[in-house]
């Protein structure tokens, strides 16, 4: 479990390096493989559980104290990665309001004076 963990810290800095870049490529597959490894992580705490209850506790202690706080870097990195997303998120949808909200859009180059805004063809 403890390397799963590692595994998963490693992919979550990855994936912010790709964030920070604004690589979105590589971020979907980071999402991917984060999804996965959490996926395994889930599966091996259910297998986990069960068998800490039979451990004894001086042993479970020592083990259980690196676990948890690997866990707490996890959940940090986690945080630090959602924060990125959604700061960045919230960038690209002030670009898009501001193209939206742009003049050379609203106007046609035909619009301008001079320039006939139809066409007439008779035969």
């Amino acid at each position: 479990q403890q390397i799963r963990l590692n595994t998963y810290a490693a992919v979550l800095d990855k994936q912010y390096e790709a964030i920070e870049q604004g690589e979105t490529e590589a971020i979907l597959w980071y999402i991917e493989l984060e999804e996965q490894l959490s996926r395994e992580l889930a599966a091996i705490q259910k297998a986990v559980i069960p068998l800490e209850k039979k451990c004894c506790f001086g042993v479970k202690a020592q083990g259980n104290d690196a676990l948890h706080r690997s866990k707490a870097e996890v959940q940090l990195r986690l945080q630090r990665n959602r924060d990125a997303l959604a700061q960045q998120m919230a960038c690209l949808r002030s670009q898009l309001q501001t193209l939206k909200l742009s003049p050379l859009l609203r106007t046609s180059v035909y619009a301008r004076e001079g320039i006939s805004s139809r066409l007439d063809i008779r035969l």
